[in-house]
């Protein structure tokens, strides 16, 4: 919920000090579940600003390059599964995050 958990910081400490400091990192969330009224989904504190972007912003600042994009994925209950549209976008995230990575 808009936040490192406990072991993602400590992973995130161990990378950047470690022989993969420097490295690009790629980052995902997710968010929902989505209420039936799409005005409150756009105000809801929970979904929105979402948490990739915090991360990624304490990432940097341990010294680790961030992809500048964040994949944010729609889940249908609090723990999953992800929505049925969720894995195409993926697939475009993915294609364009390596291609940048590779050129």
């Amino acid at each position: 919920m808009k936040n490192m958990s406990r072991r993602t910081r400590s992973f995130a400490r161990k990378v950047a000090a470690g022989p993969l400091a420097g490295a690009r990192i790629f980052l995902f969330d997710s968010y929902g579940p989505l209420g039936p009224d799409p005005a409150r989904n756009e105000v809801n504190a929970r979904l929105y600003p979402d948490g990739g972007v915090k991360v990624g912003d304490d990432l940097v600042g341990r010294g680790l390059q961030v992809y500048p994009d964040v994949l944010r994925c729609l889940v249908t209950e609090t723990k999953g599964p992800l929505a049925e549209d969720a894995p195409e976008p993926a697939r475009r995230f993915a294609r364009r995050s390596a291609a940048d990575a590779q050129g």
